[in-house]
């Protein structure tokens, strides 16, 4: 999963791809090929008894709705969001939930030493 995130955004960054074969070794040839059979990416396939390749590899968008989809739930199970106070019925309609405070300032200091 994480080499075809690589591979799209590296097609992505790089427009000016005009080749993409056996000898390329910014991009490996087995996984753009994997990456074009899933329909996310378009190009003009070679395949001959020398040579595995793609001509003028570009992401479709097919394959950019993928990306970010993948990328918005990695972000979403890096860093789950917590309030700090918790509006239920406590004591006066207002609580504090200690286990996210606890856990904001254990990572500040984490990353302070």
């Amino acid at each position: 999963m994480k080499e075809y995130i690589d591979t799209l955004n590296t097609l992505i960054q790089s427009p000016n791809i005009e080749k993409i074969d056996n000898l390329t070794e910014e991009l490996d040839v087995h996984l753009v090929k994997e990456l074009y059979d899933r329909g996310f990416i378009d190009g003009v396939y070679i395949n001959n008894k020398s040579t595995l390749g793609f001509i003028e590899p570009k992401v479709n968008i097919i394959g950019k709705e993928w990306l970010a989809a993948q990328e918005s739930s990695n972000q979403v199970l890096r860093e789950p969001k917590e309030d700090m106070i918790d509006l239920k019925p406590n004591f006066m309609g207002v609580g504090v939930n200690f286990n996210a405070v606890f856990r904001r300032v254990s990572r500040k200091f984490k990353k302070q030493t």
